[in-house]
């Protein structure tokens, strides 16, 4: 994705949560729009971490619990282990089951090592599911 589109991408979000900002979101508008970003964007990371400031942690956990596919799922999870207000209960629970799925470990090493080679950050947190 070439950085115009992306920068494009970005204020249109950011837009998007302070107009809404002034009328109180919706758990499922906000689950709505990191979804449509998880689905759409790669990488996820830059449009997500605009997002921050408007995103609480029970919207971040139903993504990571009902995550368009394992990978996307995965890859949210690690985004979301870098910031400590989005590490709950509910989202290490729906990521140690998914580990738990057929081939879900490999699956959440592919990740890891996709998410390194893009040069984004790995936060520690996000190892902690593998020795739980």
């Amino acid at each position: 994705m070439n950085l115009q589109l992306l920068l494009h991408r970005i204020s249109h979000r950011i837009r998007y949560f302070h107009a809404a900002a002034s009328a109180p979101l919706s758990e499922s508008s906000v689950f709505d729009e990191l979804v449509s970003v998880v689905e759409a964007s790669n990488p996820m990371e830059p449009e997500l971490d605009a997002m921050v400031p408007f995103l609480f942690p029970a919207a971040v956990a139903s993504v990571i619990q009902q995550p368009p596919n394992p990978q996307l799922g995965f890859r949210f999870f690690i985004w979301a282990s870098r910031y400590k207000r989005f590490r709950t209960w509910e989202s290490r629970d729906a990521i140690l089951r998914m580990l738990g799925d057929e081939k879900g470990m490999d699956l959440y090493r592919q990740v890891l090592e996709e998410t390194k080679r893009c040069k984004f950050e790995v936060p520690a947190e996000s190892f902690l599911v593998l020795i739980l």
